[in-house]
């Protein structure tokens, strides 16, 4: 009966045709099209604006040096898009060129928008669902990739402050960095109780909002992120 009611639905003017990924898929081709071409106005006309040979001093400054930084971050990157792609149990190892496109708009948007440290996620999620992904399933492994993550900060400070101790001198932001440690913990595990308790029920309603009826899935009331 699923099936038929799908059927259906797809047969409607608006309906579940209008979310087919290829139609998706080439809605955000264009869009990506205009907004490398505003992007890169914006860097030209900002170049401009503080001056083009001094923003050459500058490159040239760093030399080769900046070279090395772009490969590194490129290798993060990377190695975080294999680790998101052990989320993904049903998926080919060929899927990671995709995870790895999606991962790199993820971080450009959360690292230019920081108020909204959230916003590359929510559109890494809608490019999974544009891809033919379910909707249900892009946000659990985000969910799971964040909740790492910020497991990983936690580690990354105390490895920090463990260094600090090691130098064997006074520092006055020891104290500091030990609360932050704390508070940083403290987070982390209201934010695994959280989820068990609940939380990823208020996601349901977002994330239906978000994909519409594009959520890979005949009866997306059934959809539940937190199951």
């Amino acid at each position: 009966m699923s099936v038929t009611s799908q059927t259906d639905e797809s047969t409607k003017p608006g309906g579940a045709d209008t979310c087919k990924p290829n139609r998706m898929s080439k809605s955000f081709r264009i869009g990506g099209a205009l907004a490398f071409l505003v992007g890169v106005s914006i860097s030209a006309s900002l170049i401009a604006y503080h001056n083009v040979s001094a923003v050459i001093e500058a490159v040239q400054r760093i030399g080769w040096k900046l070279g090395i930084i772009i490969a590194i971050y490129f290798l993060a990157v990377a190695i975080n898009s294999f680790a998101w792609l052990t989320l993904f149990r049903s998926e080919p190892l060929g899927f990671i060129r995709m995870l790895l496109a999606f991962r790199w708009i993820r971080e450009s948007i959360n690292y230019l928008l920081p108020s909204a440290v959230v916003g590359g996620d929510i559109v890494g999620i809608r490019l999974m669902v544009a891809r033919g992904r379910d909707a249900g399933t892009a946000t659990a492994v985000t969910v799971a990739d964040k909740t790492l993550e910020a497991a990983g900060l936690f580690f990354f400070v105390l490895a920090g402050i463990f260094i600090l101790l090691t130098q064997g001198e006074d520092n006055g932001g020891m104290h500091w960095a030990i609360l932050g440690l704390a508070a940083i913990a403290a987070m982390l595990i209201l934010f695994l109780l959280a989820q068990r308790w609940g939380l990823l029920r208020v996601a349901d309603k977002a994330v239906l909002k978000l994909v519409g009826k594009c959520g890979g899935t005949s009866n997306a009331e059934d959809m539940s992120i937190h199951d």
